[in-house]
This record gives structure tokens, C-alpha cells and sequence, in this order.
């Protein structure tokens, strides 16, 4: 059994300034800190300082406005935008999952790890499904075509950096 749902690119290039307001949809609920932002944060950016901000921020700083806390993530952000993401530089893009059967998906995963080991792609993450810090969305996903709990999970993918960048 073959993938047989289309496939729909949500994000691909994207400017700093889109990359940070595209963190923020993950971070916040309308003005308050979304309850998983932490866990979203630490699964989905290898980057400890971007980690660190977040995780201290939303410890100590739990009333923090959205605007306010976007102002802070973009100053730390932009200057260091290539530890953070492919997608301003053109390396990466987004494949939507929501309503795409748990099946489905695992047939994608397979055609991502082989594209991996040949080199094609640098690497691919099921951002709010795969990492230990979501076994539960996973386990609910397997069920569901949709989670109220993870509304904006998506298939990231990073290719190589092209010569010359």
C-alpha cells in the first residue's frame, strides 16, 4: 500500500520576520503562553540559547503579552536565524498532516528515511507527534485524523544547504 492522499506544501521559504510570527503560532493561544509551548520548543529547535529564552521566559514571565514576548524572540532570532532555520535560507518546507490517515503518514515517514540515507534530505521531524515529549499525541494520532491538542502538527523537512549558500 502506497501513499495515496495529495500532498499539500504549507511553508517553504519564508522571511525572518514570517519565521519568527510562524514560532509565535506555536508558542501562544491568542495572548497567553500555549500549554505546550515548552515541550514544542525543546522537541523541535536543536538551538539552547532559543530553548533557554523560551523555557525561562515562560517559567518566570507567565503573564508575558504576545507582542511583548515577540519582541524578545525576534531580537534574539534574527541574529541568529541560520542555528535556528532552514527556512529562510530556502532549505526546508512544511507538509501539512492534519486529516492525512495515520497510515498514510507512515508510508510518507518510509519515503523521508530513504531519501534521508541516500542524502536527499538533511532530516524530517512530525513536529507534535514524534519526540518524547508528545508519546501521548502520538498515541491519540494513531486514531484520530485530527488533534484539538495539536492543531498545527506538520511534517518539517530540512534538505542539504545547497553549494554556494
Amino acid at each position: 500500500a502506497g501513499y495515496n492522499e495529495k500532498i499539500r506544501i504549507t511553508s517553504a521559504k519564508r522571511s525572518i520576520e514570517d519565521q519568527i510570527d510562524a514560532m509565535m503560532g506555536n508558542l501562544f493561544e491568542g495572548n497567553k503562553w500555549h500549554p505546550d509551548a515548552k515541550t514544542w520548543i525543546n522537541e523541535t529547535y536543536a538551538d539552547r540559547g532559543v530553548r533557554n529564552l523560551v523555557s525561562e521566559n515562560y517559567d518566570n514571565n507567565p503573564t508575558i503579552s504576545r507582542a511583548d514576548f515577540r519582541v524578545i524572540l525576534g531580537d534574539y532570532v534574527r541574529p541568529n536565524i541560520s542555528r535556528i532555520s532552514s527556512h529562510p535560507a530556502g532549505n526546508a518546507i512544511d507538509i501539512a498532516t492534519k486529516n492525512r490517515t495515520y497510515a498514510n503518514i507512515l508510508v510518507l515517514k518510509k519515503g523521508l528515511d530513504a531519501a534521508v540515507s541516500k542524502g536527499l534530505i538533511r532530516s524530517y521531524k512530525w513536529e507534535y507527534i514524534d519526540g518524547s515529549g508528545f508519546t501521548k499525541n502520538k498515541e491519540k494520532r494513531k486514531t484520530a485524523l485530527f488533534l484539538a491538542e495539536a492543531p498545527m502538527e506538520h511534517i518539517h523537512i530540512t534538505f542539504e544547504k545547497l553549494k554556494g549558500q
